[in-house]
């Protein structure tokens, strides 16, 4: 994220192709990502729905749905050996101006001359050819050849062979230390932006059902909330549903509280998804965006967006609104729904392992 935005500040990207992503709403403020984003001179975005990014773009490609459209994937994380998944189209396009995104890259291929891709009539056609000339050392199937497409359309899958390789590497013990509350001075709370099971990064944000669909934890339904630790809301002497003001030193916003004994006394949550400026009606003007308050910084390792690296200060604005979620109660009432049990037995009786 760092580098695409400061490479489109510096004037390094002159045409930018957008799919699957939506940098203007996932950046933090602090990295300026919409000013950016206007200072290349191309913008194409293949979209579904209009979302930030795509609402800037110069040229607006409508795509097929994944239930109109030819695919593969492979999964982010897998085991030992990965499987390509074959998507298939489960029905007609609905609309005559969307396009397959494997068509429109072929397309865009053929007409700037590259005669190796001008046998394929369609991204159908490039599939099927990819797939029948799988060499076998690359898959497990016992197929090959144009029986191992028509397998593949059956099964949805091609179990491919991993890349073994040698490595080498020497482990230090990592030498971890957080701050403490001291050291946090002005800003004392950890700041967890998690994303939803369902609403995910706010990519699904548009999506009614998924809108009105309870948080898995919180029960929360059409919003955001700020989750904190019964002690910490003691402390700031809030409840539920009570408005309060998340500040780091970003910027701030205002989200209601959810007391959750889950989370530790010094950190607070805010769900991911909401606080949309575009991305249609269900999704517009929702909710708050924690994403746009974290500090900047990449993580030391991997390079990624430190998102977890933020303390801030939270504060009581004064303001109350019931708080609309499914169910009141974290107490079995001793109904005994979900049985539990200690440690200690577990640990002596899993496995097959009984003590009488």
């Amino acid at each position: 994220m760092h580098a695409f935005v400061e490479n489109a500040r510096r004037g390094r990207i002159k045409t930018a192709f957008i799919r699957g992503a939506n940098p203007v709403f996932d950046a933090p403020d602090v990295l300026r990502a919409e000013e950016a984003f206007q200072n290349i001179p191309f913008k194409v975005s293949f979209a579904n729905f209009m979302d930030e990014t795509t609402a800037m773009a110069d040229v607006v490609l409508p795509m097929h749905s994944y239930l109109e459209d030819w695919g593969t994937h492979i999964a982010a994380n897998h085991g030992d050996e990965p499987v390509l998944g074959i998507q298939q189209p489960l029905m007609e396009p609905i609309y005559k101006t969307t396009r397959g995104f494997g068509d429109t890259l072929l397309n865009m291929i053929k007409a700037n001359g590259d005669s190796r891709f001008a046998q394929f009539d369609d991204y159908y056609a490039y599939l099927s050819a990819a797939i029948s000339t799988l060499p076998a050392e690359a898959h497990h199937e016992k197929e090959s050849g144009t029986a191992l497409w028509s397998a593949a359309l059956q099964r949805g899958q091609i179990r491919l062979k991993a890349m073994r390789r040698r490595f080498s590497v020497n482990l230090a013990k990592a030498d971890v230390t957080l701050p403490g509350r001291d050291e946090r001075g002005d800003f004392p709370f950890h700041y967890l932006p998690n994303a939803r099971l369902g609403m995910w990064d706010g990519r699904h944000a548009n999506i009614p059902w998924l809108q009105e669909a309870p948080d898995q934890i919180a029960k929360v339904v059409w919003g955001s909330w700020v989750e904190m630790h019964p002690k910490a809301a003691k402390r700031l002497g809030v409840k539920n549903g009570d408005f309060v003001e998340v500040e780091s030193e970003q910027g701030s916003l205002e989200a209601q509280v959810y007391i959750h004994k889950g989370i530790h006394p010094e950190a607070v949550s805010v769900p991911l998804g909401q606080g949309h400026s575009e991305y249609g009606r269900y999704a517009k003007g929702r909710g708050v965006n924690p994403m746009k308050i974290i500090n900047p910084g990449n993580e030391e390792h991997t390079h990624e967006l430190a998102m977890f690296g933020t303390t801030v200060n939270v504060r009581p604005t004064g303001r109350h609104e019931v708080l609309v979620h499914l169910g009141a109660s974290e107490s079995q009432m001793g109904r005994k729904i979900v049985a539990t049990i200690t440690a200690d037995k577990l640990r002596r009786t899993e496995g097959g392992k009984h003590v009488a």
